[in-house]
């Protein structure tokens, strides 16, 4: 599985390493309709932002 930064920009990724750890497992979600996905695994998402 390949982890994927679709908005390196984001500012929840400052700081974050360009190299993620392999994944031994997670939970599928699924994200709000205006949420912003900031980090993939694959084509899930790993990370997902949203402003309430």
């Amino acid at each position: 599985m390949d982890t994927i930064i679709t908005e390196s920009t984001h500012p929840v990724m400052q700081d974050m390493p360009a190299d993620w750890p392999y994944f031994l497992g997670y939970n599928r979600v699924i994200p709000k309709d205006t949420a912003t996905t900031v980090l993939k695994l694959d084509d899930d998402p790993l990370l997902s932002v949203w402003q309430y």
